[in-house]
């Protein structure tokens, strides 16, 4: 969780806010939510669609990033609005409505927007199946070869992490039967994630718990390699409903 000092810092930072969000740290979500809800209606606390994501009440940050983006006066503010429905959806793990948003977008988003989509965009399909659309927004992820990263201007605050983009591939590769490639991802994504939950000691428990899952994902992805490169004795590809 993020320090009470370092949420002084943010932008969006509120001494209200601040003091609320350190009690859901230290004490009961039910209690930070629910004095939330009353400095809303009682003191007039305009509250901000990030104190919803801090206190992870994803439904209801999902609705103030809705009504946003359908009164947007920008095509800037609308594109916050939508990039935070996404961010909910994914949270809320609502794969399709998330698939049918990003397909929306994705085509006329700028370079840098679709950065931003396609860490998500690309766990939807995923989730629904759709290898080839997944493999459009996987081509935007990083994939932990440094050199190419600075090419590209990627950052650690605009991606999400080299270790999302090589399980993303490695997953690709399986599903094409390229089982070598797919292995050598696999270990890169291992390497990359190992400095990235080192950077995270100090950081929030979602960032942390987010990279555990793909520890998780990434042992499972070994294990359908190990079976599907066993030697034949019947079909070595009817489980790969592990990696769908």
């Amino acid at each position: 969780m993020e320090s009470e000092g370092a949420l002084s810092n943010r932008r969006d930072a509120n001494p209200v806010a601040v003091a609320l969000i350190h009690i859901n740290n230290q004490y009961q979500h039910e209690a930070a939510v629910g004095i939330l809800t009353y400095a809303q209606q009682r003191l007039g606390v305009q509250l901000k669609k990030s104190w919803y994501e801090k206190l992870q009440c994803w439904d209801d940050a999902l609705k103030a990033y809705t009504a946003k983006a359908s009164q947007a006066s920008s095509p800037h503010l609308g594109l916050d609005a939508t990039l935070g429905r996404m961010q909910c959806l994914a949270a809320l793990a609502w794969w399709e409505e998330l698939s049918n948003l990003c397909k929306e977008y994705w085509m006329p988003a700028e370079p840098a927007a679709r950065l931003e989509m396609a860490p998500m965009a690309a766990n939807a399909a995923w989730n629904m199946g759709e290898w080839d659309q997944m493999a459009a927004y996987v081509s935007r992820l990083d994939d932990g070869n440094e050199t190419k990263l600075r090419v590209l201007g990627y950052t650690a605050s605009n991606s999400d992490g080299s270790s999302n983009g090589t399980l993303l591939r490695a997953v690709l590769l399986v599903r094409q039967g390229k089982y070598d490639e797919a292995r050598e991802y696999v270990e890169s994504a291992r390497k990359c994630l190992a400095t990235e939950l080192a950077a995270l000691v100090l950081g929030t428990f979602e960032c942390a718990y987010r990279n555990m899952v793909r520890v998780r994902q990434l042992s499972v992805l070994e294990e359908v390699i190990e079976y599907c490169t066993l030697p034949p004795m019947g079909n070595p590809v009817a489980d790969l409903q592990y990696v769908e």
